[in-house]
């Protein structure tokens, strides 16, 4: 029965059928027993057997008598099950066993496993009536052990379950309260219910998800009153790394501007157990990139040199106390350049390339886990695009030829594609300098829209359409030369279906009067030259499906996603 093979069911099957043979051959001490059923259904729980549900009941129903662990097993294997309907069908079986030991058909009654169970798989379900069903079965339990039943006395498992299925559930203010429930019943010296390490995390979590006001200091509260429940009252329950990452997580999300300060005042503490003899607290690249998140998000302007700190202090904590888990590699540096591209230093650019160009050196000496990537010379080219210097276009322009230069040289994870381009066009775009600067910046950002649209690679998106439009309207070129670009431009992103809102706006407000009013006269109507007698406005709505026609799948074809693709999770 203990075998774990992905055949257990079918073995233990087979020996079932030999032991009945045998019994109808006249060796009826070797018929099947309710034990050797057990072990069949127990089998049957820790498989992977997609009917295991249905074949665990139709043998427990087939059972003359069956025992406390007959129902455990068969429960066990919906608790495996991620079948809609399986907590319902649970808590069915667990009520027919109720009813059964009453009716006096079976010895047993549910005892705290079988429930604790049927909670579980509840909260696993994430059914809306799942929340007032475990609560109902945690109250039937106390009422049960109160009427004369003492093994169905919730313990901590049981609590847990229900914790766990308030914390899914994102009811967070009473999973906090049955914490500290939990909390008063082992003071008062019931130690069945003592919270363990995953009571406190479940309540963490729960703030950490919560998007209720304070809901980061709350989760901290939690903490503290773990670490005090640690030291003064439990000692055997101890923090773990869990416990400070999901609140660590909460504040990189956290628009609050204390954010970073309170992920790294966490970090700290992390760090400071570590050292103490908390092992299980060893920091990893996850937490500690996590905080430099934090600050990146944030747009701290320090967010560039605490990313620097945090990573001497992996160093520190790699050789003076053995973290070995701490390795620079191409997903912490890409954080350090990160938090420089959203900081707003002035030495941001400069710092960004620092690290780009150790990169590159330690990857073209061995380093393979220091290998840039896509994402590395895309946040470089975006602390480019938030630069004030005059030579922001051509910074950008280097950036992207070392991209190049890194895939001709055979490093595949970099791909010089459309929206690297399109920064580069960016960056040039809002080039401010002299004019031979600024008409400097223009032929870069002209050359590079032309190589885009013979690329087949790095063909323009919407946002490269509408952020040349901006260069040419932002570069002090002639107004003649500025429209023939610009007609040029809106020409091609109407006969490739990219109109969106922003080239629209983006046209707008580059175009002449002239131009504007002569590209959109088809959908110009009388009341609207009325109504605006300068620069009508136009909705997408009003335009010639043709024109968006493609975006959608343009959209589909890059994830739909909400972040751009340099800041999203590949290393």
């Amino acid at each position: 029965a203990g075998c774990r093979s992905e055949d257990s069911f079918g073995r233990t099957m087979s020996i079932i059928e030999r032991m009945e043979k045998w019994a109808k051959e006249g060796h009826e001490h070797i018929r099947p027993n309710i034990r050797s059923w057990n072990s069949v259904l127990n089998a049957l729980s820790r498989s992977n057997d997609p009917n295991a549900c249905q074949r665990a009941e139709e043998i427990l129903w087939s059972l003359s008598m069956p025992d406390a662990f007959s129902f455990a097993a068969v429960l066990g294997t919906y608790q495996k099950s991620s079948e809609p309907g399986a907590a319902q069908r649970a808590d069915e079986i667990l009520q027919k066993m109720e009813e059964l030991y009453e009716n006096g058909e079976i010895e047993s009654p549910p005892d705290v496993y079988h429930y604790t169970i049927v909670c579980s798989v509840w909260a696993k379900s994430g059914d809306e009536v799942a929340i007032p069903r475990v609560v109902q079965i945690l109250s039937h339990m106390q009422e049960r052990h109160r009427a004369g039943y003492p093994e169905v006395r919730p313990n901590t498992r049981t609590f847990n379950a229900v914790l766990d299925c308030l914390s899914r559930g994102k009811e967070v203010e009473k999973a906090e309260q049955l914490l500290y429930h939990m909390l008063t019943r082992y003071n008062r010296g019931d130690t069945s219910a003592a919270p363990d390490s995953f009571s406190f995390n479940s309540v963490i979590y729960a703030w950490t998800r919560s998007k209720k006001r304070g809901s980061g200091r709350r989760s901290e509260s939690i903490m503290e009153r773990m670490l005090e429940y640690h030291r003064d009252e439990n000692p055997a329950v101890r923090p773990d790394a869990r416990s400070f990452s999901h609140i660590i997580g909460y504040y990189s999300r956290s628009k609050s501007p204390d954010a970073p300060y309170r992920a790294e005042y966490l970090l700290n503490r992390m760090v400071a157990m570590f050292k103490n003899g908390y092992e299980e607290l060893a920091p990893t690249v996850y937490s500690v990139t996590t905080v430099m998140d934090a600050y990146a998000y944030s747009k701290n302007p320090d967010a560039g040199q605490a990313a620097e700190r945090l990573i001497k202090l992996m160093h520190i904590l790699r050789e003076k106390y053995g973290a070995t888990k701490f390795v620079e590699n191409t997903m912490v540096v890409n954080s350090a350049i990160h938090a420089w591209s959203l900081s707003g230093h002035e030495d941001a650019c400069e710092r960004a390339e620092a690290w780009l160009d150790l990169m590159e050196r330690k990857y073209e000496s061995g380093a393979i886990e220091l290998k840039p990537n896509t994402r590395t010379y895309g946040l470089v080219l975006s602390a480019w695009t938030k630069s004030t210097s005059p030579e922001k276009g051509k910074r950008a322009l280097d950036v992207l030829h070392r991209m190049e230069a890194q895939l001709e040289r055979g490093n595949k994870e970099v791909k010089p594609n459309e929206h690297a381009n399109s920064l580069v066009i960016n960056a040039c775009a809002f080039t401010n300098g002299s004019v031979e600067e600024q008409e400097e910046a223009f032929d870069v950002a002209l050359a590079i829209f032309n190589d885009m649209l013979e690329s087949n690679n790095a063909r323009p998106s919407s946002l490269t359409y509408g952020w040349f439009m901006q260069a040419c309207a932002r570069l002090k070129k002639s107004e003649a030369s500025r429209d023939s670009h610009i007609e040029r431009a809106i020409q091609i992103c109407c006969q490739n279906g990219l109109v969106n809102d922003f080239v629209l706006a983006r046209f707008r407000g580059s175009a002449s009067d002239s131009l504007y009013k002569k590209f959109l006269a088809p959908v110009l109507t009388e009341d609207l030259l009325e109504a605006s007698m300068e620069r009508p406005r136009i909705i997408l709505s009003q335009l010639p499906k043709a024109w968006t026609r493609n975006l959608f799948k343009k959209n589909r074809a890059r994830g739909e996603s909400k972040s751009p693709w340099w800041e999203e999770g590949a290393s």
